[in-house]
């Protein structure tokens, strides 16, 4: 998918979202469907930029700063997403404070499965917590994105159980909670 310059050009096939569960067979391609289905839909108005964490944290654009939402840098975020590659790791509580220390940062988009690895605080829910001191100083929302049956999350005892945290990252920051499955809410 890429973005067109006409307002009024759908940026995304909204058919697509059906087919996501049957055409991922990673964790991180669902996550980066998603990513770049939010990128495709921001409003002209808005400034954005990139945090990536798995085995370590990195930002786009490389400055740590914001940019414009116009059709040529959603391309260059899209790019940037196809891109990235990850290994084993979820330093989310790394990569939530590479984001907080953007000036002027509102809102933030976590895509994860919620379950923190080789990370500096493992507790889901000490995360979560900590998220809402930090969000709630610096005014920031934290909108989730939760993912993990949809690629067959499990271990040799079946599916995996659903990590508490992005619900709660949503809620101690007063976000929203989106749900690729069944992630509770």
């Amino acid at each position: 998918p890429r973005c067109s310059g006409a307002p009024d050009d759908p940026v995304i096939d909204p058919a697509n979202w059906s087919d996501a569960p049957r055409t991922f067979r990673s964790k991180v391609a669902l996550a980066k469907y998603e990513l770049i289905a939010s990128i495709l839909t921001l409003p002209p108005d808005v400034k954005f930029k990139l945090v990536f964490y798995s085995h370590m944290v990195w930002q786009w654009p490389e400055n740590g700063g914001l940019l414009e939402a116009t059709p040529e840098n959603k391309n260059a975020a899209v790019d940037r997403v196809l891109s990235q590659r990850f290994t084993v790791g979820t330093q989310i509580t790394e990569g939530l404070e590479a984001a907080w220390n953007t000036p002027d940062l509102q809102a933030m988009f976590v895509l994860s499965d919620g379950k923190p690895f080789r990370s500096r605080i493992m507790d889901p829910n000490e995360v979560a917590r900590y998220a809402g001191d930090v969000c709630r100083r610096k005014n920031i929302v934290i909108n989730s994105i939760c993912y993990n049956s949809l690629v067959g999350y499990q271990n040799e005892r079946g599916p995996a159980p659903h990590s508490p945290l992005m619900p709660a990252l949503a809620r101690e920051t007063n976000g929203h909670m989106i749900s690729t499955d069944s992630c509770p809410s």
